[in-house]
């Protein structure tokens, strides 16, 4: 298989969106979906609009990585896309999903910061490798899963997002690592 790792990877993106938009979320009638999936199809919207305003106004460069897709009844729509550039209007690359390339691996290893919305096994993932991971839970949908992590954020005010990526792009790399230590020995998903 490949490895997607083969050489360090330059951090090309300040900002990573692993995007949790399911395009079935967008065909299904809005009583059909779950507080859960409601408050994650938020959490992502609020979490993009703060990333877009951060990112345009210090100039930071935002990669999203899309999400795995069911069948869609509407193959000729892609929701997960529209969502974000309805919302986007930063300096932004679109990095749709291939696993072959391990594509959302790739671009979240090639960015200082990741945000997941949700708990995404990858973002788990990268927080594993060392990967600066703000998780956001804006509804408290995911607190089993994030209450023994160091960067969660659950508020939606704007200066407690800016302050956080402030923190975290200014953080070294061994600062950070320390900061996470305890939270990955606590760390228990199951």
């Amino acid at each position: 298989s490949k490895n997607f790792r083969k050489d360090p990877q330059v951090e090309k993106y300040d900002l990573c969106i692993v995007s949790q938009v399911p395009n079935l979320f967008f065909e299904m009638e809005t009583k059909d979906l779950s507080d859960l999936r409601r408050g994650v199809i938020k959490s992502q919207e609020i979490q993009a609009k703060m990333i877009n305003r951060l990112a345009i106004e210090m100039g930071l460069s935002v990669v999203v990585a899309f999400r795995p897709q069911e069948h869609s009844k509407d193959a000729k729509k892609d929701w997960e896309k529209e969502f974000f550039e309805d919302i986007m209007k930063c300096n932004v690359e679109y990095i749709p999903h291939d696993p072959n390339q391990f594509s959302t691996y790739r671009a979240m290893d090639e960015s200082k910061i990741i945000f997941s919305t949700y708990v995404s096994t990858t973002s788990i993932d990268a927080l594993g490798w060392g990967k600066k991971v703000v998780f956001c839970d804006f509804f408290s949908h995911c607190e089993y899963w994030t209450k023994d992590l160091q960067w969660v954020l659950k508020s939606e005010k704007y200066k407690d997002f800016k302050n956080i990526v402030i923190d975290l792009l200014k953080m070294d790399k061994s600062n950070y690592h320390k900061t996470i230590k305890q939270s990955m020995l606590d760390f228990n998903p199951i």
